[in-house]
């Protein structure tokens, strides 16, 4: 619900693949456009369904079919003032350069991308990117960066369906902090620490087995530590 109302910064969605992403940035968009008025771009690979702005205009570009990168779609969304950007699937450090020009320039922008929890997202992210031109990098994705949500379908026991766990972050002043300065290995804490902010993907996957929806197991096999689940 923070995410909604926001007016710009960029937010990622990760998670592995199958695990609802795709899903989840339009949703985004649609509640958003249910409750002001709003220009929607998307760029995606390829287009899944018609998306729904009943208040304001949308437009929706496939790579490959309307634009020849997702480079180019972020570049045509900017010059047509898209006040909404959904970025779906973010594969390059150039097609996020882009996502962060657009988010400085006043746009709110929802980006899918790969990762199984924060710590190895950020990581993966600050890696890509040159000794060099990491700090500025790092500086540039702490102004940009307003939240983060890791996404995982997990089965429910006796085959009843699957129940999500959801690594979520609202960034602020302290986890800006620790991303400029490189410091990802203290997110987690800082997540966990201030509830008011979002939940680590350990407190999800411990609630889903306190409730009985999964085996201990599978938080073991995805938990950040795993000598949390151990006893399972």
């Amino acid at each position: 619900n923070q995410f909604v109302e926001l007016n710009s910064g960029l937010v990622l969605v990760a998670g592995p693949a199958a695990s609802g992403r795709s899903t989840t940035i339009p949703t985004f968009a649609e509640t958003i456009a249910a409750n002001r008025d709003v220009y929607i771009q998307t760029i995606e690979k390829p287009i899944e369904r018609v998306l729904q702005n009943p208040r304001g205009a949308i437009a929706q570009r496939e790579v490959g079919l309307h634009v020849r990168s997702g480079i180019e779609g972020v570049e045509f969304a900017m010059q047509s003032g898209a006040d909404v950007i959904l970025f779906d699937y973010l594969e390059t450090l150039d097609e996020l350069s882009m996502l962060l020009r657009a988010s400085n320039a006043g746009a709110l922008v929802f980006a899918v991308t790969t990762g199984n929890n924060i710590h190895a997202l950020l990581s993966r992210l600050l890696s890509s990117v040159s000794a060099e031109k990491r700090t500025a990098f790092a500086n540039s994705l702490a102004e940009q960066l307003k939240g983060i949500i890791v996404q995982h379908l997990i089965p429910i026991v006796q085959n009843q369906g699957q129940v999500l766990a959801v690594e979520a972050a609202k960034m602020n002043s302290t986890m800006a902090n620790v991303l400029r300065r490189g410091e990802i290995s203290q997110l987690s804490a800082s997540i966990s620490s201030q509830k008011d902010q979002g939940i680590s993907l350990d407190d999800s996957l411990q609630k889903c087995v306190e409730s009985g929806y999964i085996e201990g197991a599978e938080a073991w096999k995805r938990a950040c530590d795993s000598r949390r689940f151990a006893a399972y």
